[in-house]
C-alpha cells in the first residue's frame, strides 16, 4: 500500500489525528473482507461471494491505522469509441465508512484512483451511481446509457429465417467472444470484457442456469442468445443477446417466441436505438422500457484520450483549453488534429474552445453535442469552432450492454 501526504490528498490533518492515510490493493484478507462487508452493507448484496482471493487486486481501498475508511471495486478494461478501444477503469461498490462520511475520505480514494489510472496510461474511468451530483464535482459526467426493455412473449413472432440456432458448449464459446467483440467496436461505449464479466454473464454463480445458443447462417455466426428463466415470475431473463445482422435480429426474435408456453414476458438490454430494440419497433411491436440508467465518465488523462480515440476521416484542427477543479494534471491547452481522421495531440494553441472537462467527456462519447454543454454553461468559444468539435465526436448513441 502507498502512504499518501495530507495535503495531496485535500484533506485537514484533524481528520486523522495522529494516524496515516494508506491507499492501494488489499495488503491482508481481513482488510479485503471488512472492505467486502461494507459494500455487501451499503449495496444490499453477497460481494464475498462474488470477490474471492483472485479478484482482490481489484479492490482499492483507503485505510487510516490499518482501518478501511473508503474502499472502491477497479475493474481495469476497456471501451470503444470510433471503433478504437480506450482504456477505461470501470469502479463499481464505492463506499465509505459510517464514521468516516463528509471528511472528505470518499474524495480522497476518488483522486488517488484518479492518479493511478493516469499513471498506467488508463484515461478513462465509468461508473453507474445514484448520487450524480457528487460525481459531477470529481469529474464525471453523464455520457451514455443502458436500457432495459420488457416484451410481452406473444408480441415476439417474427417471419422464421433460415437460421441455425443450436446450443454452444463452453468448449466453443470463443465464437460468442468474437462475435461480440466485433457488434462492440461498432458501436460507441460498449465495453471490452474480460474473463470476469464474461463469467458473470455466461455462468451460473448466482445458480441460475443459463442456456446459450449460436445464430449461424451459412457463412457462419452472425449473433447469440443467453437466457435464463424466472419460473416464479413467468420471465425469460435474457442475459445476453448480440446480432450482427438484421437477419440475425429477426431470428433471435423467432427464437425466443418459441418460450411463449413457458413464460410471459421478456426483459433484454439493449441500447436506446439498439438492434432489437430498433427491429421490434419498427414490426409494430411494443417493447416497453423498464428502466434506463446513466453511466457517467471521467477522463483521467486528457492527452491520451483524445489520442486512442477514433475519429470520422476528416481533416481538421481543434484548440481546447482544459479546465478541471479537481484533477489540475488535465488542465492545459491541447491541440487537436486530424488528418484523414489519424488523431494526434500535442500542447499549446491558442485555446479558442473552452470547456470543463465534464464537458468533454459527455462530447467524447457522443452523449451530447457541444452546443448542448454550451448551454450548460461548460464550454465556450466561436460557434464555427464549436460546431467543428461536433463534427469530430459524431457517431453512434453511446450505450452499454454491461451494469457493474
Amino acid at each position: 500500500m502507498k502512504d499518501l501526504t495530507l495535503p495531496a490528498a485535500g484533506l485537514d490533518e484533524a481528520h486523522l489525528g495522529e494516524n496515516s492515510l494508506e491507499y492501494g490493493e488489499p495488503a491482508t484478507a481481513d482488510i479485503a473482507a471488512r472492505f467486502l462487508d461494507m459494500a455487501s452493507e451499503a449495496f444490499m448484496g453477497d460481494w464475498r461471494a462474488e470477490f474471492d482471493r483472485s479478484h482482490w487486486r481489484r479492490i482499492r481501498t483507503l485505510t487510516i491505522g490499518g482501518e478501511v475508511a473508503s474502499g472502491v471495486i477497479l475493474h481495469p478494461l476497456g471501451q470503444w469509441f470510433g471503433g478504437r478501444r480506450v482504456g477505461s477503469y470501470a469502479l463499481a461498490a464505492a463506499v465509505t465508512a459510517s464514521q468516516y462520511r463528509r471528511r472528505k475520505i470518499g474524495r480522497a480514494l476518488m483522486l488517488y484512483l484518479f492518479r493511478e489510472a493516469a499513471e498506467n496510461c488508463v484515461p478513462l474511468s465509468v461508473l453507474y451511481t445514484t448520487a450524480p451530483e457528487y460525481y459531477r464535482q470529481l469529474g464525471y459526467e453523464a455520457a451514455g446509457q443502458r436500457c432495459i426493455f420488457n416484451a410481452d412473449m406473444h408480441e415476439l413472432a417474427d417471419k422464421p429465417q433460415d437460421a441455425h440456432i443450436s446450443p454452444i458448449s463452453s468448449k466453443e464459446d470463443g465464437v460468442v467472444y468474437r462475435v461480440y467483440q466485433e457488434f462492440a467496436a461498432c458501436r460507441s461505449g460498449c465495453l471490452d470484457r474480460d474473463g470476469f464479466f464474461w463469467r458473470r454473464i455466461l455462468g451460473s454463480g448466482d445458480d441460475v442456469r443459463r442456456y446459450l445458443y449460436g445464430i449461424e447462417f451459412g457463412d457462419g455466426c452472425e449473433g447469440y442468445i443467453c437466457f435464463a428463466r424466472r419460473r416464479e415470475e413467468s420471465v425469460l431473463l435474457v442475459r445476453d443477446v448480440v446480432c450482427l445482422t438484421q437477419r440475425a435480429a429477426r431470428a433471435a426474435l423467432a427464437f425466443l417466441s418459441k418460450y411463449s408456453s413457458a413464460a410471459r414476458s421478456v426483459l433484454f438490454s439493449d441500447g436506446p436505438r439498439g438492434p432489437l430494440h430498433q427491429l421490434m419497433s419498427a414490426n409494430c411491436l411494443r417493447p416497453r422500457l423498464r428502466s434506463c440508467e446513466q453511466w457517467m465518465l471521467r477522463i483521467t488523462d486528457v492527452s491520451a484520450a483524445l489520442l486512442e480515440r477514433g475519429y470520422p476521416n476528416i481533416d481538421l484542427e481543434l484548440h481546447l483549453a482544459i479546465d478541471d477543479p479537481s484533477f489540475p494534471e488535465n488542465i492545459g491547452r491541447y491541440i487537436l488534429s486530424l488528418s484523414g481522421g489519424k488523431p494526434s495531440v500535442s500542447s499549446g494553441g491558442s485555446g479558442s474552445v473552452k470547456l470543463d472537462v465534464r464537458a468533454l467527456a459527455a462530447i467524447y462519447t457522443g452523449h451530447c453535442h457541444p452546443r448542448e454543454m454550451q448551454d450548460a454553461g461548460l464550454l465556450g468559444g466561436p460557434q464555427a469552432e464549436i460546431d467543428r468539435l461536433g463534427v469530430a465526436f459524431a457517431g453512434p448513441r453511446p450505450f452499454m450492454l454491461d451494469s457493474f
